[in-house]
């Protein structure tokens, strides 16, 4: 992976229910906060809103009938709301998804490393490491606009709710 900016959520959510995302000199990038989609559970959608540039939405749709097994995540960004989905059986395995966001193909992929890789249009974007509360890093190339920024850092509590089945929301922001 080129060059790459590494983020880290500090800590748990202020009086306001903001989670700070920092880089590796703990400068601000933005804020995760408890957000709302159409159709996905609250308990496992979250906002990304960085310092500059237009907020990003990611949450886990509900499951239905048509569809009881695979997953769909979905995502709201300044040129609109796309899905990703969990790859058919491979969810059973490690966690798999992929899907079109604004035109281009996003893969995520779980490695026997435990990591979590991101890709676009089939480069690697982001690599998400030490995957629970008190260490975890995304590691994002330095050239990703601010809604890859805001996939990457999301996809951290995306993949934390949804796999590890943790309760984000009483550990990132106090039940809020």
């Amino acid at each position: 992976m080129p060059e790459a900016l590494r983020l880290r959520l500090a800590g748990f959510a202020s009086e306001d229910g903001l989670v700070e995302v920092v880089d590796h000199t703990d400068a601000l990038v933005g804020h995760c906060s408890v957000a709302e989609l159409p159709g996905c559970a609250r308990s496992g959608t979250f906002r990304f809103s960085p310092i500059s540039g237009a907020d990003v939405t990611m949450g886990i749709r509900r499951r239905g009938i048509a569809n009881p097994l695979r997953n769909r995540f979905v995502i709201a960004h300044a040129s609109g709301t796309d899905e990703i989905q969990e790859s058919k059986l491979a969810n059973f395995l490690r966690f798999n998804a992929a899907g079109i966001v604004a035109g281009h193909e996003l893969d995520v992929r779980a490695r026997l490393t435990g990591a979590i890789a991101i890709g676009h249009d089939g480069q690697q974007i982001a690599s998400i490491t030490a995957i629970d509360r008190h260490q975890s890093y995304v590691d994002v190339v330095s050239s990703a606009d601010e809604r890859l920024l805001g996939i990457s850092v999301l996809m951290l509590l995306i993949y934390r709710r949804h796999h590890q089945q943790a309760d984000i929301v009483a550990e990132y922001f106090g039940g809020r």
